[in-house]
């Protein structure tokens, strides 16, 4: 593979996860609303349903991303080698220590999940604890 070639890969999968942040960043915040909105209407049974597939959804999207980030850091070492040559033409190209970012995301797209649970799960005892006083 060529410099160039490994170059518009590495953006390429940049991109594709970028993408997966944004549609987890989407699920999330529609979750949160939903939550916050319906979650006190729902009987056990939905209650189950709904946190099942946002689960489903949600660590998929993590995981995804996880995966993705382990080719991204694959992808930058190799760059940097290749940059690091003396008759590289992608010498301009400074990669820095990715891995860090990358972890530290999956970590808090991970944390993220966990607290919508929470907010949920806090949402209904709210709003049912509320209904009932009235």
């Amino acid at each position: 593979m060529t410099e160039l070639e490994l170059y518009l890969a590495f953006v390429q999968v940049a991109s594709y996860s970028d993408a997966h942040i944004q549609n987890f960043t989407a699920l999330l915040f529609a979750f949160l609303i939903a939550a916050y909105l319906v979650s006190h209407g729902l009987d056990r049974v939905m209650v189950g349903i709904v946190l099942s597939l946002y689960s489903a959804m949600a660590l998929r999207y993590t995981f995804i991303y996880f995966n993705t980030s382990d080719d991204l850091v694959a992808m930058a070492a190799e760059l940097r080698q290749m940059a690091s040559m003396p008759d590289s033409s992608i010498a301009w190209l400074e990669i820095g220590p990715v891995h860090i970012f990358y972890t530290a995301v999956t970590l808090v797209m991970f944390l993220c999940y966990l607290a919508s649970l929470a907010f949920f799960l806090r949402a209904r005892r709210a709003a049912r604890k509320g209904s009932s006083d009235t």
